[in-house]
């Protein structure tokens, strides 16, 4: 298509739709075309963020016939990779870094585990994360979660890691570390003389961190899976350990909070960030409620822990207890478009997936469907984002 209407393609990023602005955007662009559906999928994102309509005003083509196109309806062409497979088999050999037999396998499985679309698969596949452990959540629903980071997660991480203030040549630890959102702008501001520790349980959303880090070289950050409360410390401790929307997610919030103070070198920083009460309101209560019509919620211990520290006077006061001098609070918000899409990707792609372990998918997509009407009645059309982020200096 480039080569027979060279002057009529515009190549660029997702972020080419917010820089140009609507009006030019549309003037230029009419057709989307993708390399896969995931990238379909944040295109029509990032479209739909700046108030352009798909399909109405705009189409998107994605490739593959994802299972995720099903979510948000991108044009998409189908593949067989099977038969693909076995033509090109006998023709090709294992090449140094090729996905080996028993990693596509492993691949396959993963995928069968974020089976979130209303269509049964063979083997009576279930909505499930393995064990229900926070980590094992979040690592289910890893490719979800990435997709809220440029519009969610990472402005959080970049809020947190500007109060903490790492400085160049400084050691962080940045707990409950997730996909990197507040790992990544340490690393940038340590600099390549410091380091950045980033430990998490989510498999899943290690491996995107990771990738993350190579992109951008920053070699001396790090991604570990680990319990970051007894995650191993040398010499004096960190000057700076960080938690971004994590502490409330520990089984003890005090005792664990109190364990990564102890990773504190003497003189050093520790910053926690959480949701301010009332944050997330109308989409959360939305997802509630539609969950509500399949099953009975289990008390989440989460809630709790968090709503003692869900306002600047509580935070600062706690921060005090875990013996923190000092102690300050900043307030951060962000209002992020949500349409009835992205607030399921959200719903899927967080610690709220949860809710939805061990449903069929039929009740999954009943679910779905009763959320987004739901959302639609209530006119909820922005994710009320609004975090404390909170700092004391602790003398060991």
């Amino acid at each position: 298509m480039a080569g027979a209407f060279p002057d009529r393609v515009l190549e660029g990023g997702f972020g080419q739709v917010l820089d140009l602005g609507q009006a030019q955007f549309l003037a230029l662009v009419d057709v989307g075309a993708a390399g896969q559906d995931e990238v379909a999928v944040a295109v029509i994102w990032t479209l739909r963020a700046t108030r352009i309509e798909v399909p109405g005003q705009m189409s998107v083509v994605g490739l593959d016939d994802q299972p995720v196109a099903r979510w948000f309806d991108p044009t998409t062409v189908a593949q067989s990779p099977s038969r693909i497979g076995r033509e090109a088999g006998p023709a090709s050999r294992p090449t140094a870094g090729a996905p080996t037999a028993v990693g596509l396998k492993r691949i396959r499985a993963a995928r069968r585990g974020l089976c979130l679309d209303s269509a049964p698969r063979r083997g009576g596949c279930r909505m499930t994360t393995g064990a229900n452990t926070v980590g094992d959540v979040f690592s289910a629903g890893a490719e979800e979660f990435h997709l809220w980071s440029g519009a969610l997660w990472d402005p959080v991480g970049v809020a947190t890691a500007a109060v903490a203030a790492p400085a160049a040549g400084e050691s962080v630890l940045d707990a409950c570390c997730g996909a990197g959102a507040s790992a990544l702008p340490a690393a940038r501001a340590v600099g390549p003389a410091g380091r950045v520790d980033a430990v998490d349980l989510a498999a899943g959303l290690l491996s995107i961190g990771e990738r993350r880090a190579r992109e951008e070289g920053l070699d001396h950050l790090r991604f570990h899976r680990h319990d970051v409360t007894s995650w191993p410390v040398t010499g004096d401790g960190y000057d700076l350990v960080q938690c971004a929307l994590g502490v409330f997610f520990f089984p003890d919030m005090d005792r664990d909070a109190a364990a990564l103070t102890r990773k504190v070198r003497p003189g050093g920083r520790f910053v926690v960030t959480v949701w301010e009460k009332g944050a997330l309101d109308g989409w959360q209560s939305a997802l509630r409620e539609a969950v509500l019509t399949e099953r009975d919620l289990p008390h989440r211990p989460q809630r709790d822990q968090l709503a003692r520290i869900d306002t600047a006077d509580t935070l600062a006061a706690w921060l005090q207890d875990l013996g923190g001098s000092v102690p300050r609070v900043v307030r951060r918000r962000f209002d992020t478009p949500l349409s009835p899409e992205t607030a399921w990707v959200l719903a899927t792609g967080s610690g709220t997936r949860g809710m939805l372990t061990g449903l069929s998918p039929a009740a999954v997509a009943r679910v779905r469907t009763e959320f987004t009407a739901r959302i639609t009645a209530a006119g909820v059309t922005d994710l009320d984002v609004r975090v404390l982020i909170g700092t004391a200096r602790f003398t060991g």
